[in-house]
């Protein structure tokens, strides 16, 4: 079955001819993609953009290209979106976007050298000369597409059970750190904020906290003392009987 994709032109009204080729990214064309989600792909995300801390979903990227994923010439998908679902995978459509989005979809795409180069409505292609640098990303706006999808339902929202396996991760980096404190007493304090961190994942999602340790004490306590012989106690005399 042919798919489209959803995907557009060249944006930003890319001139043509030898315009255009001036106006070229020094950056190697690439293929577009389609965003796509496992129920057990999630992140815990918090840091200065999203300093209260969220579970994000954390998506893969699946690339349109003829010949791989089973795309045929025709774009067709129906073999590839078959593998994905039996998978559980969840493929998201480009146009799937909050209001306001760039072009209305998740997908940008600039002309390049040989092609097209593709990347998200959040991430601007950086070049100095030419050279490639790192495309400067808006992590605001990302975070919020990824708690928009939550909120709209194109994502079911995070439980206990599919985030296991990102709070097991946290929860023996946490031991591991743990195991190290004594040699290195400088770690109780990073422990402490792994402790808060892993509470934080635990409590967004309504999950039973870790009970509390008792941390053992350092002090070094005096050697007991070896308990003193005493003689043993005589036995008391038998009293004079009185006289006649």
């Amino acid at each position: 079955m042919a798919h489209d994709f959803g995907l557009t032109t060249v944006e930003e009204n890319a001139p043509q001819g030898a315009a255009g080729l001036k106006a070229r990214l020094p950056h190697e064309r690439n293929y577009p993609f389609r965003f796509r989600w496992h129920p057990l792909r999630w992140q815990w995300v918090c840091n200065s953009d999203l300093p209260e801390g969220a579970w994000l979903p954390q998506l893969g990227q699946r690339q349109i290209s003829v010949g791989v994923g089973g795309i045929d010439q025709q774009l067709g998908s129906s073999a590839a979106l078959e593998w994905e679902e039996d998978k559980q995978w969840k493929s998201i459509d480009p146009s799937k976007v909050p209001p306001g989005t760039r072009n209305n979809q998740y997908l940008r795409s600039f002309p390049a050298k040989g092609g097209t180069y593709w990347c998200t409505a959040w991430e601007t292609p950086r070049h100095v000369g030419d050279q490639v640098i790192a495309s400067k990303l808006d992590r605001k706006g990302f975070y919020a597409f990824l708690q928009w999808l939550i909120d709209v339902g194109e994502v079911p929202p995070p439980n206990e059970t599919n985030t296991a396996p990102r709070t097991e991760i946290q929860r023996k980096r946490l031991e591991n750190m743990r195991k190290g404190l004594r040699r290195s007493p400088g770690l109780a304090e990073p422990i402490a904020e792994e402790v808060a961190i892993l509470e934080d994942m635990q409590e967004a999602v309504g999950a039973k906290a870790e009970p509390k340790r008792r941390r053992k004490s350092t002090r070094k306590r005096a050697p007991k003392k070896a308990p003193v012989k005493r003689a043993p106690k005589k036995a008391a005399e038998p009293a004079p009987e009185p006289a006649p």
